[in-house]
């Protein structure tokens, strides 16, 4: 994962890291739910998650645990 500036850690110190995901935007094609319980779905959502991992996940310092990079 890229921080948007590099990010140490310590095994001395600690940190406080928050990570913010979006996994329901990987149920969703063309506006439409696709239901996972649905074999035909698969890899659309298999699609989905591959192409939108990086994107979606952001990790970032939050030693103030506010939920918003420090």
């Amino acid at each position: 994962m890229n921080f948007p500036t590099a990010v140490s850690v310590s095994p001395d110190i600690k940190s406080n890291i928050t990570m913010v995901i979006k996994p329901y935007i990987w149920f969703i094609s063309n506006g439409v739910y696709l239901d996972p319980r649905i074999p035909a779905n698969s890899n659309d959502i298999d699609n989905n998650i591959k192409n939108n991992i990086n994107n979606n996940f952001k990790a970032f310092k939050d030693d103030d645990r506010n939920g918003l990079p420090d």
